[in-house]
């Protein structure tokens, strides 16, 4: 059976900073209700119902927030560092999207680069 939605439903849109489910989890994947960037446009979350995002942590047992890898982001709605190296797709409406904030356009040039080493595209 198909659920319906309200037409004025959030739905997310690029660089939005945003709470979101990440559970259920598997091995080194990041868990938990916890930030994330958004990554892809609106225009595709109303067209698959779906988010690609990548989670923010505090990185607070990892090595690597010290690299180039991970941004740091500190502001007064959210603080810690975007992890690009997980990308993630969701179901919108499954995993409770909640906006938070714009996340800045230097820091999401940074994202998008690191991405881009990663992908190399």
């Amino acid at each position: 059976m198909e659920k319906s939605y309200q037409i004025n439903e959030y739905v997310p849109n690029r660089q939005d900073v945003v709470y979101i489910d990440f559970l259920p989890s598997i091995g080194k994947e990041i868990g938990k209700r916890r930030p994330a960037v958004v990554l892809s446009t609106q225009g595709y979350s109303k067209l698959t119902g779906l988010v690609i995002v990548t989670p923010i942590t505090h990185a607070e047992h990892s090595a690597m927030r010290y690299s180039e890898f991970f941004v740091p982001i500190f502001n007064s709605k959210v603080d810690g560092y975007v992890n690009p190296l997980q990308i993630h797709s969701f179901d919108i409406h499954e995993r409770n999207v909640q906006y938070i904030s714009t996340l800045n356009g230097l820091d999401f040039f940074r994202v998008n680069n690191i991405l881009k080493k990663i992908l190399r595209y």
